[in-house]
């Protein structure tokens, strides 16, 4: 009977993970639905990423190539929390190789300046784009243990869609671009006929 009663508790265990998993992966699916500026896209996924790994502040890095020195450089797309790692927006910012090798490391130092607070990080993979970077000052052993269970096929499909809308948005300012060079180009025609029109009648 105990052992009976043993399997139904491990069962209901093992259910309860099930549902809780499948709760996160929801949710981090419909954070993504319908949005389609790269962006505030970036932006509500980190935030999500942070609110599942228990984690205190994070960045999106993309174009990430080893430098000369052994280091990484990426560029940081979007940053939340600690506002050292938000002025890194928009810059390429150099990482220690060990932060983009592993999947968890540690650094004592912190990861980046002004982040001594928040030791550890846990890198997700966004693939062929770059990667998210979480930063915490608690031990993330059992996010990183969940974070590779649950979320590659998510941060897969992340990845194509924030893909998808970057190159939407370049489309976009290169539509916008021509159109305001050919009404450049209109204008420049109308004021060169206006002055030839009036040296001929003059």
């Amino acid at each position: 009977m105990p052992g009976f009663l043993q399997l139904n508790q491990s069962d209901l265990g093992m259910e309860l993970h099930q549902a809780q998993s499948i709760g996160i992966l929801y949710n981090l699916a419909m954070t993504m639905a319908g949005e389609t500026r790269p962006r505030p896209l970036a932006m509500v996924m980190l935030q999500q990423f942070l609110a599942h790994t228990g984690c205190a502040c994070g960045a999106l890095v993309l174009d990430a190539q080893m430098d000369g020195a052994g280091e990484w450089e990426a560029r940081v797309y979007a940053a939340i929390g600690n506002p050292a790692l938000r002025a890194l927006e928009g810059q390429r910012a150099r990482w220690p190789r060990a932060l983009l090798q592993d999947a968890r490391a540690r650094s004592m130092s912190g990861w980046f300046e002004g982040g001594a607070r928040y030791p550890e990080a846990l890198k997700l993979i966004l693939p062929d784009m770059g990667y998210i970077l979480l930063f915490s000052a608690q031990n993330l052993e059992e996010p990183a243990r969940q974070a590779k269970m649950l979320f590659p096929p998510i941060l897969a499909k992340f990845a194509r869609s924030l893909r998808l809308c970057l190159d939407s948005e370049r489309q976009q300012a290169a539509l916008l671009e021509a159109k305001d060079a050919a009404e450049a180009a209109n204008r420049a025609k109308s004021t060169f006929l206006a002055n030839m029109s009036h040296e001929i009648r003059t």
